[in-house]
């Protein structure tokens, strides 16, 4: 009796370091997939005038790695480990993002600094459908421009898809959003979309400079579920300097979420019986 008492205490404790086990692995594999990127793009390579250089090295990691289309291939080098984006030619990623975004939540992000162009210079990055096709038709978009003695240097299009709303903030808005007295364009800072779509073409997003919201709750709506892509486009006046590139789903997660912790229900109901 003694020796099956003993047996059946060492089977529990087997089991329930297994079922600790599994619970530590599934935690770690939730985690690792909350962070998955759609796509992501550091441009880290030598300088040069083809942007498909070193690819598979630059977007190491990415669910949906992804070329580029240049309307004027003369126009975008990658230099200083940054893609320069200068002139008026678009420049798009080839990957369809729609069905990887839709009714998700996710952000797209970029780092940016622009050079002096002249007072009327502006770089731009925009999310398009295949109908809502430029920025300016484009509901999820923003552009900066280069005068600092602007009235809006950061401006944010947003609303319904080929006729947009524009928010513009000048730098009074955004120091004060920042808690900063001297925001500049001419720096390096990090744009995002935060954004949660609520069906295959409409949402909310906020925007944030440098991980701070400076406009919150602006809704989108494109025109179309056909397509989504990331595109630049400038004018000729200016040089934009983009730098780590990244679309993240936060969470692609609330299914897996609900997935693992109906598992771990399971593991722990089988093996610390």
């Amino acid at each position: 009796m003694r020796q099956e008492k003993k047996m059946r205490q060492e089977q529990k404790m087997v089991k329930k370091q297994f079922a600790s086990i599994m619970v530590l692995g599934a935690l770690a594999l939730t985690s690792q997939v909350a962070q998955a990127a759609i796509v992501t793009d550091n441009f880290n390579t030598a300088d040069t005038t083809n942007l498909g250089d070193n690819l598979a090295t630059r977007q190491s990691g990415t669910a949906a790695p992804s070329g580029y289309t240049e309307e004027t291939d003369t126009q975008n080098t990658i230099d200083g480990n940054k893609l320069v984006k200068t002139g008026g030619g678009t420049l798009t990623l080839n990957t369809n993002l729609v069905s990887y975004l839709g009714a998700n939540k996710f952000s797209v992000s970029v780092e940016l600094d622009v050079d002096v162009g002249g007072t009327l210079g502006w770089t731009s990055m925009s999310l398009l459908s295949a109908t809502d096709n430029t920025r300016g038709k484009s509901p999820f978009s923003f552009f900066a421009r280069d005068n600092q003695a602007a009235v809006s240097l950061i401006s944010i299009g947003y609303g319904t898809g080929s006729a947009v709303n524009t928010l513009n903030l000048n730098a009074v808005a955004i120091n004060t959003a920042l808690g900063i007295s001297t925001f500049s364009t001419l720096d390096n800072h990090t744009y995002t979309f935060d954004a949660t779509g609520s069906s295959a073409t409409a949402g909310t997003f906020d925007f944030l400079i440098d991980g701070t919201v400076v406009a919150n709750d602006l809704a989108y709506s494109f025109s179309d579920a056909t397509s989504r892509t990331i595109s630049w486009v400038g004018n000729n006046a200016t040089i934009g300097k983009f730098d780590n590139l990244s679309v993240i789903p936060e969470p692609a997660t609330l299914g897996l979420i609900t997935a693992v912790g109906a598992g771990l229900i399971w593991i722990r109901r089988t093996f610390t019986i």
